[in-house]
């Protein structure tokens, strides 16, 4: 059976579920848009200035989607340009995927997607001491690679570029959850709280989520997890909800 005719919650915002959402009616399954999370930027202030020039770095790191396109906005407004010997260091497929609008390719990007893959690729290749690292992330982002590449006695700074606030979703879209549905996908822990915030008392029957830092936020939470996808896409998590309704069946 599959997917066919399963109804299943994107809690992702709206500018980034199309992927998703056109997987998912091609399977046959019928998406239900509830984003749980909005972004915003933040740009640089006098409690936060831009660095003065990228020159002196040896890396680049995003953890996120998000991330580049805030953090590429964030420098353009700053006036800075990457420079050629800049690397990039990124987070799964999908990360990178949002280099390419901007003409840019990583020069690393982790199989594990939460930043810990990160630092161990990064690991894998040398060592870290004396190397400087910029890291463009979302306000209040967890500190695991950045407290490890200062550990490994790098030098790092670390710059919020986006924040994360609370999605509105349509009013229509939460009588479709209170109708009945068969599963809730999660991309980010953020979308996960946004969810017990928006959508109190309503526990999805199936939940799929990117990534093992996505999945404790869900059991955080109080929800069982049934799937972690592989792969930080939407086809890693549409496979993941094949395999899903694949074992009920």
């Amino acid at each position: 059976m599959g997917l066919k005719g399963k109804r299943v919650v994107i809690t992702r915002p709206p500018e980034q579920s199309g992927e998703l959402r056109a997987k998912l009616l091609q399977a046959g399954a019928i998406p239900i848009l509830f984003p749980t999370l909005a972004t915003e930027a933040i740009p640089p202030s006098p409690s936060q200035p831009a660095p003065q020039h990228l020159r002196h770095y040896d890396w680049l790191l995003f953890t996120s989607a998000n991330g580049v396109r805030y953090g590429l906005e964030y420098l353009a407004a700053a006036g800075l340009a990457l420079a050629p010997s800049l690397r990039i260091g990124v987070v799964g497929q999908a990360t990178a995927a949002a280099l390419e609008p901007y003409g840019l390719k990583a020069d690393l990007i982790a199989q594990k997607s939460s930043a810990e893959g990160l630092l161990e690729a990064l690991r894998a290749l040398g060592p870290l001491a004396g190397g400087r690292f910029l890291l463009l992330v979302a306000e209040g982002a967890r500190d695991e690679l950045f407290e490890g590449l200062k550990a490994a006695r790098a030098f790092v700074e670390r710059i919020p570029v986006y924040r994360t606030i609370l999605g509105q979703p349509r009013p229509e879209a939460l009588a479709a959850l209170r109708k009945g549905f068969d599963a809730a996908v999660f991309a980010s822990p953020s979308s996960v709280r946004g969810w017990v915030a928006l959508a109190p008392g309503i526990v999805p029957p199936k939940v799929v989520c990117i990534g093992p830092t996505t999945a404790q936020a869900a059991r955080e939470c109080g929800l069982g997890v049934d799937c972690v996808a592989d792969a930080q896409s939407a086809t890693g998590l549409l496979e993941a909800l094949e395999k899903v309704f694949t074992e009920v069946a």
